[in-house]
């Protein structure tokens, strides 16, 4: 027999049933989708409303490839008859099972109760027989009932597979991500059966894929570290090497690091990235197609090839370092336009060729050109950039005068022209570069004398001119050259003395001035207490060869001056050298 207070609960489950019947019958047909989307109700959850239930995310296109997620809710939805019912059949039919589970437990309750609780009284014809939602409260969940969890929003209907398929379409074709043998498949192989993360919520689900491409791509599994790379539920911001701004990538930068395979095509969908540095590692391939707003790529000393220049490099490049590597073609003749905001130029000892063409004085932001080793021919372009720093065109097959609008260039610390075939005279103007501490024009067919200019760089550290035609006697103007270190003008064909300035210097280490016509006598040195190398043979000097102070030279290690007009004997103060650094003395 029922008890009082099951009959209670069978007459709510009647009225649900009314409701259930009146509530269909009266759907509206122009319901939002939304509403007609299941909403899991939990029961766990005292309130008066059902939990709200978020729209399947909307695909967007902002930068940070995360998905524009809309968070719709339904509307209130309250227990029918009970409470005021609203929504689809579905959720009614829920409400209704939920009503048969308390009346279930509350008979099994009244009946292990003793004595039966008395009958309650009926309520007045005037007692309305529907309650008002907002007063009545929602019956607790029955005890040890079940709890559901809600299946995330944007995978109603679907599976997390086909969701991140559909996703990603725009990225790597949907023939690539189901293959995994490619790196493309690999990573989306992770993403759906490893990583952790709620695609539904998750802001940037596109990048995560991209860096994880990457990662297989560059055959990620045998990097030297890789910490946070491939780690489920690990953001992609923690990972080694990345950068981030907010939650967006701006730079990967791996360099030594045991990088493999190749840099994927899917970086150009990475659209916040603008700093990838993998140099020195084993990265194959080719330069792939880069976002635009890009600006830093530096891949040298890596076996990359393919055009040094593809089409695809955004004119927002600021930094290309593609030197020690296998990458080919020229620079193009359209260079200040196709690459105007170039700021580093770094192409040596590649298999790129051709000319340094004269557009490049069109690059006003250039700071480093490093073009060494590569072959090049024809003239140097009229001008540089004022900002330009370092010039290192070395080992190339050059001609023609240094260009006068070069000495405008004042912020320039190293000219390395060294090993070509320019001609012509240095302009006293060089004086101008009053920053520059590295000063290389050997190995060429330069003439003329040394300008008395070069007494401004007073910054130098290494002065190398030999092997030229150089003329004329050697300005003294080192004395306040507090840095100078390396200092070679050797065969050429200088004449008169030797600068006590030069070879008196505190700084200098080495000091060449072998296979001229110099005159005269051996200064003293012995304040050079830095010299370890003098190389004064194959001159003219004449004279006897300077005592040297006791302790004078503690690093002294080559003394030549051999085939000279030199008389006497050596002095004892130099053979006693022998004892200390001294190894060649002739």
């Amino acid at each position: 027999m029922k008890t009082s207070s099951g009959r209670i609960v069978t007459a709510v489950a009647l009225l649900v049933v009314a409701d259930i019947a009146t509530h269909v019958a009266s759907a509206d047909s122009a319901e939002s989708p939304l509403r007609r989307k299941r909403n899991l109700f939990d029961v766990n959850e005292f309130t008066q409303q059902k939990p709200p239930h978020s729209s399947i995310g909307q695909r967007g296109t902002t930068p940070d490839y995360g998905l524009v997620r809309t968070a719709q809710s339904h509307p209130t939805v309250r227990l029918p008859s009970i409470l005021e019912a609203s929504g689809d059949a579905g959720w009614l039919v829920e409400d209704m099972m939920w009503v048969r589970q308390l009346q279930e437990t509350s008979m099994s309750s009244s009946m292990s109760m003793s004595p039966t609780p008395p009958t309650p009284p009926t309520p007045s014809s005037d007692v309305p027989t529907r309650a008002p939602s907002a007063t009545t409260p929602t019956p607790p969940n029955p005890p040890g009932s079940p709890t559901t969890a809600p299946a995330p929003a944007c995978l109603e209907g679907t599976t997390k597979e086909a969701y991140l398929l559909d996703l990603l379409d725009d990225i790597t074709d949907a023939t690539t991500l189901q293959d995994t043998s490619t790196p493309q498949g690999e990573a989306f192989d992770f993403m759906v059966n490893t990583d952790t993360i709620d695609v539904c919520t998750y802001p940037t689900v596109e990048q995560r894929y991209i860096l994880s491409t990457f990662y297989y791509s560059t055959d990620g599994p045998s990097w030297s570290s890789s910490t946070g790379w491939v780690d489920a539920g690990v953001a992609e911001c923690s990972w080694q090497g990345v950068t981030c701004s907010g939650a967006d990538v701006v730079n990967i930068v791996l360099a030594s690091n045991l990088l493999g395979g190749e840099l994927p095509p899917e970086l150009v969908s990475l659209s916040t990235l603008n700093i990838l540095g993998v140099f020195e590692n084993n990265v194959g391939g080719t330069i792939p197609p880069l976002p635009a707003g890009f600006e830093e790529l530096d891949v040298e000393s890596n076996p990359i090839g393919g055009p040094a220049f593809p089409d695809s490099l955004p004119d927002s490049l600021e930094v290309l370092r593609v030197g020690s590597t296998a990458v080919t073609g020229s620079i193009p003749s359209d260079i200040d336009t196709s690459l105007p905001a170039l700021r580093q130029l770094w192409l040596a000892m590649s298999g790129v060729t051709g000319s340094l063409p004269p557009t490049m004085s069109g690059l006003d932001s250039l700071e480093s050109l490093i073009v060494f080793s590569l072959g090049l021919t024809g003239n140097l372009p009229p001008s540089f950039s004022t900002s330009l720093v370092v010039l290192q065109a070395q080992d190339n097959e050059l001609t023609g005068e240094i260009p006068a609008g070069l000495y405008e260039s004042t912020a320039l610390t190293s000219l390395q022209l060294s090993s070509n075939e320019l001609s012509g005279e240095i302009d006293p103007a060089i004086g101008d570069l009053v920053g520059l501490t590295d000063l290389r024009l050997e190995d060429n067919r330069l003439a003329g004398a040394i300008p008395e200019g070069i007494g401004g760089l007073t910054s130098l550290v290494n002065l190398l001119l030999n092997n030229n035609t150089l003329t004329g006697e050697i300005p003294d103007v080192f004395e306040e050259f507090d840095s100078l270190n390396f200092t070679d003008l050797g065969n050429n064909s200088l004449t008169g003395p030797i600068p006590e300035s030069l070879i008196s210097n505190p700084g200098v280490r080495i000091l060449y001035l072998r296979i001229n016509e110099l005159s005269g006598s051996i200064p003293p040195f012995n304040e050079a207490t830095n010299l370890r190398d003098l190389y004064l043979n194959d001159n003219q000097l004449t004279g006897e060869v300077p005592e040297v102070a006791d302790g004078s030279l503690p690093n002294l290690n080559e003394y030549l001056l051999h085939n000279n007009l030199l008389t006497g004997v050596m002095p004892e103060s130099v053979c006693a050298l022998r004892s200390g650094e001294l190894e060649d003395l002739w």
